[in-house]
């Protein structure tokens, strides 16, 4: 858990670094990002739904995020300054 705490700053830092942009400001919207999510889990209580995943269900939906992550970071062109 430790580990994450430091971890996160660190990739952020290291993005804003590549893309030459605002650390703070990214840091920011990360945080707002995230709490985002989570109101829209508590509101909507989510939690209920993990009675039905079951750790392939999990494993699953990680192998298709990661795709996902991985085609758009090789082939999405973006536009930065």
């Amino acid at each position: 858990m430790l580990l994450c705490v430091f971890l996160r700053p660190a990739v952020i830092y290291n993005i804003c670094e590549d893309w030459q942009l605002d650390f703070v400001g990214m840091f920011a919207c990360t945080g707002l990002w995230n709490a985002f999510f989570l109101f829209i889990y508590a509101v909507t209580d989510a939690s209920k739904l993990m009675k039905w995943c079951t750790r392939s269900t999990t494993l699953l939906l990680l192998v298709i995020m990661t795709g996902l992550v991985s085609y758009l970071v090789m082939n999405v062109k973006f536009d930065l300054p």
